[in-house]
């Protein structure tokens, strides 16, 4: 198993190719003995149309298993959430940097999942 470092920068590269406008946000999620796990924030106008959250996540799945991680590794994301920009109440044009990553913070502390 790659160390978690590795992991997230595969993820990264991945997810970077199929969002490149989006904001891309992959960081630790909660810690116990064995591990960190990894959680996955992807804020993008491709989720623009009428998505269900399966849909969404099922999309970044689908980019995730094109990547060589193995199946234990992939254990480890622990969230995966797809957003619209409008979902996070910032502008289309992305021009509110701030909303988004004071969106994802909150996210992170489990305030909107």
């Amino acid at each position: 198993m790659q160390d978690q470092i590795k992991i997230k920068q595969v993820l990264e590269t991945a997810l970077r190719k199929e969002f490149p406008n989006a904001t891309v946000d992959i960081s630790d999620g909660i810690k116990n003995d064995l591990c960190t796990n990894i959680h996955i924030i992807i804020v993008s106008r491709r989720f623009d149309k009428v998505m269900t959250d399966k849909e969404k996540s099922d999309l970044i799945w689908g980019i995730i298993d094109k990547t060589d991680l193995t199946e234990k590794e992939k254990q480890l994301i622990s969230l995966i959430k797809g957003l619209h920009p409008k979902e996070v109440g910032a502008s289309v044009s992305f021009s509110d940097k701030r909303k988004i990553q004071q969106y994802i913070q909150d996210i992170r502390k489990g305030m909107y999942v």
